[in-house]
């Protein structure tokens, strides 16, 4: 608003410099009366914010907070129930070096793409949950307690001035790193700044890339078990080929 205003006092100053005319005169005119307005526009909100009552901010503040986290955990009740199914089926892809599929095809799988826009604490979730390893850093991240930790950190947001969403950017970049390892993809340094600045600035993008890439490889896993099952089971003989020895 500064600007604009200033904006219109230097087309003033160009008007006064010129050849004044009666148009040029009720131009200025204009301005000045478009400028009374801008500072009295200010005056008026600066009145406004110090009559609020902090108490009241804080009120609606809380009645926000518990609203999300009630649809968050609502959301994440039902979904665990039927997770571990095959919900998400991922197209195979022969990508190699990298994840599968891009930051920005999303839209490939436009359910979880939606999903995971609305929802991505839950989603994330499911990631950490679904990706455990030996790996002590990450064992004791359940899906509950991903969860919470997600949610705790992104309603906090507004409440800490930012500096939880830094934490929560930090711990996807961390995930997104220990992924990269789970699936033997190089992993440095740019790798690792590009992880956290799609983090920061498309967290649900990057959220749902990793969530295709751990689908994909569950597909996988279980195609595979299928199959080693499949080799060690053997059909019963009949009857009729077992040989009947007579008695002695």
């Amino acid at each position: 608003m500064m600007r604009f205003s200033a904006l219109l006092l230097f087309l003033a100053a160009r008007v006064r410099a010129s050849v004044p005319t009666q148009e040029h005169l009720g131009f200025l005119q204009r301005v000045e009366s478009d400028v009374d307005h801008l500072g009295a526009a200010v005056e008026s909100d600066v009145a406004f914010l110090r009559r609020m009552n902090p108490q009241k901010s804080a009120s609606v503040s809380f009645v926000v907070i518990a609203l999300e986290i009630f649809l968050f955990v609502t959301v994440a009740m039902i979904y665990d129930r039927y997770r571990l199914d095959n919900l998400f089926p991922q197209q195979p892809s022969h990508v190699e070096g990298k994840f599968k599929y891009g930051l920005f095809c999303c839209f490939e799988d436009w359910r979880l793409c939606l999903f995971t826009f609305f929802c991505w604490p839950v989603r994330w979730a499911d990631n950490v949950d679904k990706s455990q390893t030996q790996n002590a850093s990450w064992r004791w991240l359940t899906f509950w307690r991903a969860l919470a930790v997600a949610v705790l950190l992104d309603v906090l947001i507004p409440v800490t001035g930012g500096f939880s969403w830094i934490f929560l950017v930090m711990l996807g970049t961390l995930f997104r790193i220990h992924l990269r390892e789970r699936q033997g993809l190089e992993s440095n340094a740019w790798i690792s700044f590009v992880d956290c600045i799609s983090w920061y600035w498309c967290s649900p993008c990057a959220v749902c890339q990793e969530a295709r890439v751990i689908e994909s490889s569950r597909e996988k896993t279980k195609d595979l078990s299928e199959n080693i099952q499949a080799v060690h089971v053997q059909e019963p003989v009949p009857a009729e080929a077992v040989p009947v020895l007579d008695p002695m």
